[in-house]
């Protein structure tokens, strides 16, 4: 639940700057699902590796530079395509894992 509330804050926060660049409204809406997906991913991630901020800066600015770079800074980037693998591994491991944390499950073994 703490990674859908940081996501919908987060995608509001960067409504402003897609208009300001001139993104289309369903590159908005697309992009504000795959924003969503991708943050209830790295609160699992935090959970996950030892409350590693680190961890979570890494995968968050590999995901930048990935999609920036292809092939030509986001030309052909395309959010909707992005939020629905996004979400599909999002509902994945939530389904899969629920509240549980791997850190956790290691430590009680």
């Amino acid at each position: 639940r703490a990674g859908v509330l940081l996501g919908f804050v987060w995608a509001a926060w960067h409504v402003i700057p897609f208009v300001q660049a001139g993104r289309s409204f369903d590159w908005i809406a697309w992009q504000g699902v795959n924003m969503i997906a991708t943050r209830v991913l790295l609160v699992w991630l935090y959970n996950n590796s030892g409350r590693s901020v680190f961890a979570v800066a890494l995968c968050h600015a590999t995901s930048n530079i990935s999609w920036q770079l292809f092939p030509n800074r986001g030309s052909h980037y395309d959010p909707r395509l992005s939020a629905i693998v996004t979400l599909f591994a999002a509902c994945l491991i939530t389904i899969v894992w629920g509240p549980r944390s791997l850190a956790r499950s290691k430590r009680s073994r």
